[in-house]
């Protein structure tokens, strides 16, 4: 089990019809020219946690907005995320499972590194099963 791993199915879970919005792994470069809504995604896995077989961790999604588009640009999204993701369980086809709990979201900030754009910070606890 890998970090890797986890990555795959998160992107593969935000690879349908429902998911209308751009989605960035955190150590990849922002696109240029950035659209007015984006997602980054980071993956937090616990202490201890990481085995060949399981892991558990968060899920950290930051939702990124213009700034002057209103709340429900990024609610909209919120929305979104909390319909495909709350409390679902997903199996990949190499027999991986993963379990999210539910959507817990943040309060909208001004991005200090993009100041044009807020960010509204969501968490989902995780735990993904591999099979040996």
């Amino acid at each position: 089990m890998n970090i890797h791993n986890i990555y795959r199915d998160v992107l593969g879970i935000l690879a349908n019809e429902q998911w209308q919005v751009l989605t960035i792994p955190s150590d990849f470069i922002k696109p240029e020219p950035l659209p007015k809504e984006w997602v980054r995604v980071s993956i937090l896995v616990g202490p201890s946690t990481i085995n060949k077989v399981s892991a558990s961790g968060i899920l950290m999604m930051e939702i990124f907005a213009e700034v002057g588009e209103g709340p429900m640009a990024y609610a909209t999204i919120a929305a979104n995320l909390r319909s495909i993701m709350a409390y679902k369980t997903f199996k990949n086809s190499d027999g991986d499972t993963m379990q999210l709990s539910d959507v817990t979201i943040g309060a909208p900030t001004v991005d200090k590194a993009l100041p044009s754009f807020q960010q509204v910070k969501c968490s989902i606890p995780f735990n993904h099963y591999g099979v040996t």
